[in-house]
């Protein structure tokens, strides 16, 4: 369901986690039969360009005004949540942060319909879709906050959910 705060548009994103040639990949998969414009940026999926934020991720939505980038929530089954930014380390885990290339935007801009439009991202390691190390399922929030030119355009904030995604 995407919520925008100028009005509220349906929009489907379903989520699924593959492996190929050992590589983990979310598969988003975004669909409405409203027409629907929006922006998915690919940032919000990186630890290295987005971090740092300190947001209260408590309640039924985030307030999307104190979000300073955009940014992916993940939330787990108990209601427990975190800014995918913030890495997550599994017990005993050390990660090798990517080399990402912040100074450019990843933007995906998408006019959806009827037909899914799908975008495949790569995760580094499986902990990074976690929240707690006990997690079996996931879902997913997209929390994104147009730029000055953007909103010129025609977008305005918006928080999609996405189903949930089961990690084992």
């Amino acid at each position: 369901m995407l919520f925008s705060l100028t009005q509220c548009k349906p929009v489907s994103w379903e989520v699924k986690l593959e492996t190929t040639k050992g590589t983990l990949q979310l598969v988003n998969k975004l669909k409405s039969a409203k027409g629907v414009e929006m922006i998915f940026d690919r940032k919000a999926f990186s630890y290295v360009c987005y971090n740092r934020e300190d947001i209260e991720l408590s309640g039924d939505m985030p307030n999307i005004e104190k979000f300073k980038y955009n940014q992916i929530i993940l939330e787990n089954e108990s209601g427990q949540r975190r800014l995918y930014s913030n890495v997550y380390f599994d017990d005993g885990e050390v990660k090798e942060l990517p080399d990402e290339n912040c100074m450019y935007d990843w933007y995906e801009y998408l006019k959806l319909s009827s037909k899914p439009q799908v975008i495949k991202i790569e995760i580094p390691y499986l902990s990074d879709l976690k929240v707690s190390k006990v997690d079996d399922k996931i879902r997913m929030l997209y929390v994104f906050k147009p730029t000055e030119e953007q909103k010129n355009r025609g977008y305005s904030n918006l928080i999609i959910k996405s189903n949930w995604i089961k990690l084992r």
